[in-house]
């Protein structure tokens, strides 16, 4: 009878080891649909950052736009009040030159927000495929422990038989 102590203990490793295994497998996924969450909701953020950079950008392109209308009416304004002609064209060129730095300022402002709105929504699909990933990982690792639980029990199942068989044959 007490050769069969050994192999009691040997069965209750092998079922708490495989429990082990299938406990781990299930952590890893809770773990990597966790991080898939996260992920999720760092992208949706990064999503609307863009299209607030978008719109900051059309507001800073309208200000500059503003500007340059202005700065175009003082250089007329101070052209009339010295006497100059408001057609004569030096005038005229001065204020097509203030007309086009004020458009290309615009547009470089609304060009530059644009491209760094797609900087945010390309981090946010990378993000988004790190939490596809994670997921992904914890689903292996799920289907893994399960797969390292059922070897434990057959490796455990052989030891646990080649045991009865010595204390067969020692009985």
């Amino acid at each position: 009878m007490a050769a069969m102590i050994p192999a009691a203990a040997s069965v209750v490793g092998t079922v708490l080891s495989a429990k082990g295994n299938v406990d781990a497998g299930n952590a890893a996924a809770r773990r990597g649909k966790a991080e898939q969450k996260l992920a999720e909701y760092q992208a949706a953020q990064l999503e609307q950052n863009a299209g607030q950079e978008i719109a900051s950008g059309q507001r800073d392109a309208e200000a500059q736009l503003l500007q340059s209308r202005l700065l175009q009416s003082r250089a007329l304004a101070v052209a009339a009040a010295s006497g100059g002609g408001a057609l004569d064209p030096n005038v005229l060129k001065i204020i097509g030159g203030i007309a086009g730095e004020g458009q290309q300022a615009a547009d470089t402002t609304r060009y530059n927000a644009k491209e760094s709105a797609r900087g945010m929504r390309d981090q946010a699909s990378a993000t988004r495929y790190s939490g596809y990933q994670a997921a992904e990982a914890g689903r292996i690792a799920k289907k893994t422990g399960r797969a390292q639980a059922i070897t434990t029990m057959l490796s455990g199942a052989s030891s646990f038989k080649n045991a009865w068989d010595t204390f067969k044959g020692a009985a």
